[in-house]
């Protein structure tokens, strides 16, 4: 229909893989969700079936198709590389940074003076950054974990019993299992939030302090990490012709 083709039908697996819905007393399945792909790609989806142990609170079972393309290889370019500057605000660095630099130049003015200023600049630059690789570095990003121990605790035991869960057979084991599942899901999200919070305020008094002491690379990293990626949502409205509506054509 419409040239589409049904992804998760195709495939031969077991019924538990198949069924994509359980109703809330477990005694009924379905498979009501689908992946639809255009018959153009048919032969690059290699699977598709579902993942009983998904760890959500959801009478939905997470639904997944395996696919293969073939794409033409990129090459891939090397991204600038920052030096880790903020190691000058340590006396021990700042001053065997100095010496470096200040080594550097002086083996520069043994050279032969060039008459070239682009060759002086390069020079110049040389010194500086190869200064700076042997004494800095360069800067290592860290993603930044805000979900502590605790949390990842709770969402272990939730996972346990989420298992046996899979595992039952007996339908009065099978309500207690799924009550205590519903009781740790809450104490998770509660657990998530307050952590959520917390990170915020910590990231709020950080701001505060770099701007008090006028760090403004620290608070527009601490700015910029927060707000997120900005993305514009806007469209625009074309006719059945697939032209730009770009003024009123009523008139």
């Amino acid at each position: 229909m419409n040239g589409l083709v049904v992804c998760n039908t195709i495939f031969a697996h077991k019924d538990i893989h198949k069924y994509t819905w359980v109703s809330p007393d477990k005694r009924t399945k379905n498979q009501i969700d689908y992946i639809m792909i255009n018959k153009r790609w048919r032969r690059s989806v290699i699977d598709a079936r579902t993942y009983r142990g998904a760890d959500i609170n959801s009478d939905h079972i997470l639904l997944r198709a395996k696919i293969q393309l073939k794409l033409k290889a990129t090459r891939k370019v090397q991204g600038r590389r920052k030096f880790a500057v903020n190691k000058l605000k340590q006396l021990e660095v700042k001053e065997a940074f100095k010496l470096e630099l200040r080594n550097r130049f002086s083996a520069l003015e043994t050279m032969n003076d060039e008459n070239n200023i682009d060759g002086k600049w390069d020079n110049i630059k040389d010194c500086f950054t190869s200064a700076a690789t042997d004494t800095l570095g360069y800067r290592k990003s860290v993603k930044e974990e805000w979900i502590p121990s605790d949390t990842w605790t709770l969402i272990s035991e939730r996972k346990k019993i989420r298992s046996k869960i899979l595992d039952c057979k007996d339908n009065t084991e099978m309500e207690s299992l799924s009550k205590s599942y519903r009781d740790k899901d809450r104490e998770v999200k509660r657990s998530a939030r307050r952590d959520k919070r917390k990170r915020i305020e910590d990231s709020a008094c950080r701001a505060e302090e770099a701007a008090r002491t006028g760090n403004i690379q620290e608070l527009y990293k601490i700015t910029k990490t927060m707000s997120g990626k900005f993305t514009n949502n806007s469209s625009v409205v074309k006719d059945h012709h697939g032209n730009i509506l770009s003024k009123d054509t009523t008139s």
